[in-house]
């Protein structure tokens, strides 16, 4: 036999004598150790108050488009153009393809997310609630006929804006 397969034998044969010995416990027993807390001395912990993020948080202006039509709104309707804006906001975060599904079926589209019951009224009134323009206009009627009561679902939104 070759030197290097005897020694590779013989350590096998080692190993196997060593694992079929039965073993000594020696090794001390392990004991849990009782939970601490640093704390220094005349400091009080304050708690890390958790952050929310709504849309309130992350409120933008609105550019281009989006802001053309706040602008349009605020005038033609007379309501504030801060409001306005941050109605569009909280309603479409200046998506002017939004739409957002109710558990009743309809739907709401658009920057002012105009409600679908309204389409038949809207189509009467010439009125595309399917474009920006459309949207604003059927947005002024409603706001001059009822105020800004029904955007009242989103108003926990745009009023902490």
């Amino acid at each position: 036999m070759k030197p290097l397969r005897l020694i590779a034998i013989s350590l096998v044969l080692a190993t196997a004598m060593l694992l079929a010995q039965p073993r000594k416990e020696s090794v001390a027993p392990i004991i849990p150790l009782e939970s601490t807390q640093i704390v220094k001395k005349n400091v009080t912990p304050v708690p890390i108050p958790k952050k929310t993020i709504t849309l309130a948080n992350l409120y933008v202006e609105p550019t281009d488009e989006a802001l053309e039509i706040a602008l349009y709104i605020a005038k033609e309707s007379g309501a504030p153009l801060d409001i306005i804006k941050k109605i569009m906001w909280a309603e479409s975060q200046y998506d002017r393809d939004a739409k957002g599904i109710n558990k009743n079926g309809s739907f709401d589209t658009g920057y002012m997310q105009i409600n679908s019951q309204h389409i038949a009224l809207a189509e009467s009134m010439d009125i595309d609630i399917f474009t920006p323009y459309g949207n604003a206009d059927f947005a002024i009627y409603l706001i001059l006929k009822n105020g800004l009561r029904d955007w009242g679902y989103s108003k926990s939104t745009w009023s902490n804006i």
